[in-house]
């Protein structure tokens, strides 16, 4: 798997800035912090029913919101959820393929370039047209509180 990292140095002055501790440090390099990490979806293990769905959020450390890849087969229907318990939104970003994503019973049709935010309530289910479908999920709760989940 292809996972990579950047490092980003903190002089004295720079992490004053940042509110970070300043008390009896070198005056060069006093921390040393990732500066961004890096995955590429092909590197990672396709998890969920039929290796639909890959962990970007868990491979990367994300930690402020949930953000996952899912490329789902030709004709396929996706599994039917919502975020009722913990609020939390999602936006969907279709990259390849076609088909709906049905919101509360209503369908959208789904197309590359296209963005849909769902509200936590609100129940969803994405479908594949005829030449499968991939996309970008990206959710946070909206208060602020996202709790990364266990499974991913």
């Amino acid at each position: 798997m292809y996972i990579s990292s950047g490092r980003r140095e903190f002089t004295l002055s720079r992490a004053s800035r940042y509110g970070l501790d300043t008390t009896d440090v070198s005056r060069t390099v006093i921390m040393s912090a990732m500066a961004y990490d890096v995955a590429d979806t092909s590197d990672l293990e396709g998890a969920g029913p039929g290796g639909m769905v890959r962990f970007v959020r868990k491979a990367l450390g994300v930690t402020a919101f949930g953000i996952n890849h899912f490329t789902i087969p030709p004709q396929t229907e996706g599994r039917e959820h919502d975020h009722a318990a913990d609020g939390q939104e999602e936006v969907y970003v279709v990259l390849a393929g076609s088909g709906v994503m049905v919101v509360d019973g209503e369908e959208v049709e789904l197309r590359p370039g296209r963005f849909l935010r769902v509200d936590g309530a609100s129940t969803r289910k994405p479908v594949s047209g005829a030449d499968g479908l991939e996309f970008v999920t990206v959710g946070a709760v909206a208060d602020g509180s996202y709790e990364p989940p266990p499974w991913g």
